[in-house]
């Protein structure tokens, strides 16, 4: 039936919110036979985007083969099959990558139809500090990325990452 995961990522945020660091999730993932996977991914994805956090999905096993798995202790995480192509347990999700300026929430949507995608990204905006990089790939909006930016921030898209700055 699933779970709740707002509450191991409340204590999570909790813990790097008293370190003053920023939360970084690693090694998790699932074997593509996990059963409604693609909702598993999306449940972490949200928890992610809501603690403004970065994560490091397990694992990518250049070497996986259908009867080897992972090839030690008999697991299957590898987001890579046996010819390199992609499979269920990965999608190439939407993120920023870098942010000049202090983000304020990310929220990245996650529809059964990809056109109905978006994501939207508050930031405190400090120019002196570059630009403002958004991993988007087109494919997650169903083909096409259609950019909205406020104040006199502008943006343009160059194949999966969309560029926003402003005058400094």
């Amino acid at each position: 039936q699933g779970s709740d995961e707002s509450a191991p990522f409340a204590d999570m945020s909790g813990t790097a919110q008293a370190w003053g660091v920023p939360l970084f999730l690693g090694e998790w993932g699932a074997p593509p036979s996990t059963d409604q996977v693609r909702g598993y991914l999306g449940a972490i994805g949200r928890q992610l985007d809501l603690a403004l956090a970065s994560s490091a999905q397990w694992a990518y096993t250049p070497g996986w083969t259908p009867a080897a798995k992972d090839g030690w202790n008999a697991e299957d995480f590898s987001i890579v099959d046996d010819t390199g192509t992609l499979r269920a347990n990965f999608v190439a999700r939407p993120y920023a990558r870098r942010i000049a300026g202090t983000p304020t929430a990310l929220t990245v949507g996650d529809e059964a139809a990809p056109k109905k995608n978006a994501l939207q990204l508050g930031w405190t905006n400090d120019p002196a500090a570059g630009a403002t990089e958004i991993f988007a790939p087109a494919a997650w909006f169903g083909g096409a990325v259609a950019i909205e930016a406020d104040g006199d921030v502008t943006c343009t898209a160059g194949g999966d990452v969309v560029s926003c700055s402003s005058p400094t």
